[in-house]
Order: structure tokens, then C-alpha cells, then sequence
């Protein structure tokens, strides 16, 4: 060595040697992130404490959060559903297509009855559910 006892070569006094004090890997604050947590999870919890808080039952509360959670999921999917209008406009189009005979009002039954017959036949073809028969059927009378 050079005689002065505060020098030393070695690890200690280079600072770029991966043995020295001085070069650590920086670890940047900002990198580490919370994990998400949904927000009805975090209530749940918040709940959960106030009623242990005053005695509850917790097995009681975790069922009434998840009967609660299916009460929600129900009321979207009620919300979400609409009636099926295109049904019957489809049911029209094709009973249009399958050339439904009109029926004029004629006095004659064997006219009435063959009209009847074929109207069956067309709803039948198109599997047409009962509910839609009655208002496609008046659109056949002239």
C-alpha cells in the first residue's frame, strides 16, 4: 500500500464496485403500486368490522353480502332484458312470404274453412307461438 493507512485499495474505496456501500440498486419509490381492490370489496370490509364492532356474526354478514350481491346481479339482468319485438315482425315477414290467403268475409264455409286450414298451415311452417296468432290472423280478414 501507499503507506497512508486511510487509502486502501479494494472494494471499499471504488465506488462503481458492486461490493461497495456506496453502489446499491436504487429502488425507485414510485414503482411500487397498491394493489386494486374493487370498491364493494373495501365496503364489504368496512361493514364487516362495524359489525364485528358490535357483535355480530360474521358467518351472518358474509351471507347477507353475498345474498345481497345476487339481489344486484338479478336486478341488472331484469334491467338489461327487453321484449322480443323482432319475433313478431319476423312471424309477419314470413307469413308474407308463405303467401297467406285474406279472407274476404264470403258467406261460403268451404271458402272460410280452406282459408282457415291454410292460415294453420302457415303458422305451423313457422312455428309461430300462440300469443302472435290472434293479431296475425286479424291482419288476414279484408
Amino acid at each position: 500500500m501507499d503507506g497512508n493507512p486511510t487509502l486502501r485499495r479494494g472494494h471499499g474505496s471504488d465506488p462503481n464496485h458492486p461490493r461497495s456501500s456506496s453502489h446499491r440498486p436504487r429502488v425507485s419509490v414510485h414503482s411500487y403500486h397498491e394493489p386494486y381492490v374493487p370498491q364493494n370489496i373495501v365496503r364489504g370490509q368496512e361493514r364487516a368490522r362495524q359489525r364485528e364492532d358490535r357483535g355480530a356474526d360474521p358467518t351472518l354478514y358474509v351471507l347477507q353480502e353475498v345474498l345481497s350481491h345476487m339481489q344486484q346481479q338479478q336486478n341488472q339482468a331484469t334491467k338489461n332484458h327487453r321484449a322480443d319485438p323482432p319475433d313478431f315482425l319476423k312471424s309477419v315477414l314470413m307469413m308474407q312470404s308463405l303467401k297467406t290467403n285474406s279472407y274476404k268475409g264470403e258467406v261460403d264455409t268451404f271458402k272460410a274453412d280452406a282459408w282457415l286450414q291454410n292460415l294453420e298451415k302457415n303458422f305451423a311452417a313457422i312455428r309461430c307461438i300462440e300469443e302472435y296468432k290472434k293479431d296475425i290472423s286479424v291482419y288476414y280478414l279484408e
